[in-house]
């Protein structure tokens, strides 16, 4: 689709008072979240926490798969991105799952002070430099696991079987190159997904309640191509 006509399809949707107020409010939101949870997880790298038990990740041989996880995880979300151009409803509601998602990983982190698993491999996420700058390694931003989420997300807002069925691969292979490289406790891995998919579900049911899914018909809801 050219760029024309992802422009055309982005002022027709802006004219709607509803989503125009969800796209600034969420666009301002998604700003903050970029120029301050550097700072919080900076704070949260300062102290100790304790090391959990895992026998997961105790037989599992630990090597550093830090380029494979980038590779899949980036590729995946800028494909996903690329789909959703023309889809301004999915765009947005994707970009305030991750933003509720990201309220809770951080409640999250906040409350468990926890220190990597015995066998930890630094992640090297060049991504995550430019999202902090001036930061080292980061070791103790633990439960739950960002790059599992963020994948999941990817899955929930695939606009087409085909990219859903890749990204539900890819999103395997992340999950099982997280746990070899011992960044997380494997519960850090599985319970992100499922937070994952609350935040979304919790988007979805306030949309369809009173915002820019209220007004459409269920027909209309389905043709977006939205898991239930």
């Amino acid at each position: 689709m050219s760029s024309s006509s992802i422009s055309n399809i982005w002022k027709s949707h802006l004219s709607m008072p509803e989503f125009r107020r969800q796209t600034i409010g969420t666009t301002a939101l998604l700003t903050l979240f970029l120029f301050t949870y550097g700072s919080f997880i900076l704070n949260i790298e300062k102290r100790q926490g304790i090391v959990l038990p895992d026998p997961l990740l105790n037989i599992i041989p630990a090597a550093d798969l830090s380029w494979i996880v980038f590779t899949i995880l980036y590729s995946c979300l800028v494909m996903a991105i690329y789909q959703l151009a023309n889809k301004p409803i999915l765009l947005v509601l994707g970009v305030q799952t991750f933003l509720l998602m990201y309220v809770f990983r951080s409640m999250a982190i906040y409350l468990t002070p926890l220190d990597p698993p015995a066998g930890y491999i630094p992640m090297v996420d060049p991504m995550v430099n430019v999202l902090i700058p001036n930061s080292n390694i980061l070791s103790r931003d633990l439960f739950f696991s960002g790059h599992s989420a963020v994948i999941t997300i990817t899955f929930l807002f695939s606009s087409t079987r085909n990219f859903r069925l890749y990204t539900g691969i890819c999103s395997i292979i992340l999950m099982g190159c997280l746990a070899v490289q011992h960044v997380h406790y494997s519960i850090d891995i599985l319970i992100a997904p499922l937070v994952t998919y609350s935040s979304y579900r919790l988007v979805l049911k306030y949309q369809m309640a009173s915002g820019i899914l209220k007004e459409k018909a269920e027909t209309e809801i389905k043709e977006l191509g939205l898991v239930f």
